[in-house]
């Protein structure tokens, strides 16, 4: 009865975001019919702690939470071969399509499923190295979905249960709040929408859960239509609807099409449908007809084959294709790639504040610079500038430099280019022996001020460091690292371990919490949580 009560406990212990409580716990584990006491399960809480099962434990007040701990690995036991090397081709199979959140919670049976695939005799390699899995898509970065968001919305699917939610506005706060009751989760492409009816409406509705800001549980009772059907929904085309579009999404169609010989062996290789026939036109070239569903993906795979397609029926399609490859000739009739700009510029120049005068027409006025920076400098070469009016290229920016020139203009670089340079394999190594790795490196604290400032240094040299203070006593300094959000976390808890309950919180300034979050949008929230695990810190101070 124990040995199952224990186990019973490991099943439901969640990640450390998201820590359970002892009563918690004591009620899944008088609902699986495990009929004791709430202090034999924190008995039971503290014997797994103590066999080295990777278990966290957080006091606040009286009442003790329970979690695994940030790296911890499940295991699995009598997992087979096969067992192995089918969760680590889902592994690589999901990698791109499932939230991070997701991937996360999967993360410890992938772990077990690579160890057990890499404990082969040493006589045959290991099947790690015989599988590998490349997407036919372009590769995306996959939307960022706040965890609470995901959580929320996924306990009331389970429990049929109503939610509020904030949908992100244009300067970056939520806004419209909205009452609803969720039907389904599809995932198209890497984006998860969430389908969901308004409240006495019945009306299906979507948005890409990476929109919303904040979502909680409502106290209403689910008030949606009961006979919703995801599948239907999907087939309805609703997801990928759009205006433009000269068939209905979802309507059968006989699709016609002359097809280059090579892709032509590609279709016939993955067919259209099952009603699906071939022959040859010509030498070259093979016509392909198939009855299919009309969706925006034909649309998007029929005008990325280029001149290798030419569709015949139906005719509002090849009508639609001919309008749209036409106009996209258009954009690149008449231009001179050897064009030689009017002005060229080196990227540490002063070309921003530039007045320009169009030598082709009557046009002037000042660089709009957003559209000549690049967004990557570390791949950029140059940058342009046309006349607004008549196209002409007023002005090149060569963005090509040493590292050198770089670092002495270092206040005219941008974020980007300024991460290149503190990527470097030399300083990151510096960065990894330099950082803080106990408690015992931090001083002792004279002060009464309960909260540190984390600054962010700028050296004539281009080096830049993270300094920690306490009012104007200096408290530690290591090496800055763009997108740093992850070792703000790392010291955090380092300094509660150190502190205990004399701090209760770590204050970046703006300049330091936007170095720290980089273009990670997650950063923000990891900062914030790692600020809020300070403040519920209890107990005595570590000398």
């Amino acid at each position: 009865m124990q040995i199952e009560r224990q186990w019973t406990l490991l099943k439901s212990l969640p990640d450390h975001r998201n820590p359970k409580t002892t009563e918690q716990l004591w009620h899944i584990v008088k609902a699986a019919g495990h009929d004791v006491s709430k202090r034999t399960v924190e008995r039971d809480m503290e014997q797994l702690v103590s066999l080295y099962f990777p278990i966290g434990q957080r006091t606040d007040g009286r009442t003790n939470y329970w979690y695994w701990e940030h790296d911890a690995k499940m295991w699995i036991p009598g997992i087979t071969d096969d067992e192995a090397l089918t969760l680590y081709m889902a592994e690589r199979n999901l990698r791109t399509l499932l939230p991070e959140e997701s991937m996360q919670r999967l993360a410890p049976y992938f772990t077990v499923a690579r160890e057990r695939l890499e404990t082969q005799p040493k006589s045959i390699r290991p099947w790690t190295k015989k599988f590998r899995l490349i997407s036919s898509g372009l590769y995306r970065e996959q939307p960022s979905i706040p965890p609470d968001v995901l959580r929320v919305v996924r306990d009331a699917l389970l429990r049929d249960s109503q939610i509020t939610f904030s949908v992100w506005g244009y300067v970056g706060d939520p806004t419209v709040s909205v009452l609803v009751s969720p039907l389904a989760i599809i995932q198209h492409d890497n984006a998860l929408y969430l389908v969901f009816s308004r409240a006495k409406t019945h009306v299906p509705e979507h948005i890409r859960l990476s929109d919303i800001g904040t979502a909680a549980i409502s106290l209403y009772k689910f008030d949606g239509p009961e006979d919703f059907n995801p599948d239907l929904y999907i087939k309805s085309g609703a997801l990928t609807a759009r205006s433009d579009l000269p068939i209905p999404i979802g309507d059968w169609i006989e699709f016609s099409g002359v097809f280059s010989s090579h892709v032509g062996e590609l279709v016939n290789r993955t067919p259209l449908s099952k009603n699906h026939w071939c022959y040859p036109e010509g030498d070259e070239h093979v016509r392909i007809k198939a009855i299919i569903r009309f969706t925006s993906e034909l649309i998007d795979w029929l005008l990325s084959l280029g001149p290798d397609v030419q569709v015949s029926q139906p005719a509002s399609l090849r009508r639609y294709i001919a309008d749209r490859v036409t106009q996209a000739a258009a954009l690149y009739a008449g231009e001179d790639v050897n064009e030689v700009p009017q002005y060229t510029k080196r990227w540490f120049d002063e070309w921003k504040s530039m007045l320009l005068k169009c030598n082709k027409c009557d046009w002037h006025g000042k660089v709009d610079k957003s559209v000549v920076e690049p967004v990557d400098t570390s791949s950029a070469t140059s940058g342009e500038f046309r006349c607004p009016k008549c196209s002409h290229l007023l002005l090149n920016v060569d963005y090509s430099a040493s590292q050198e020139e770089m670092l002495a203009n270092w206040n005219t670089l941008n974020a980007s280019a300024k991460k290149v340079i503190l990527s470097n394999p030399e300083r990151l190594e510096r960065m990894k022996e330099d950082r803080l790795k106990f408690p015992s490196e931090l001083p002792d604290l004279q002060y009464s001020l309960n909260y540190l400032t984390w600054k962010l240094d700028w050296g004539r040299d281009g080096e830049v460091t993270y300094s920690i203070w306490q009012g104007i006593r200096f408290i530690w300094v290591q090496l800055a690292e763009w997108g740093g959000y992850a070792e703000f976390v790392r010291i955090a808890d380092i300094i509660r371990e150190r502190y205990g309950y004399r701090i209760v919180d770590i204050k970046p300034t703006p300049e330091a919490l936007g170095f720290l979050v980089g273009d990670d949008p997650k950063g923000k929230q990891e900062i914030e949580h790692a600020r809020r695990m300070l403040k519920t810190t209890k107990g005595s101070t570590n000398k």
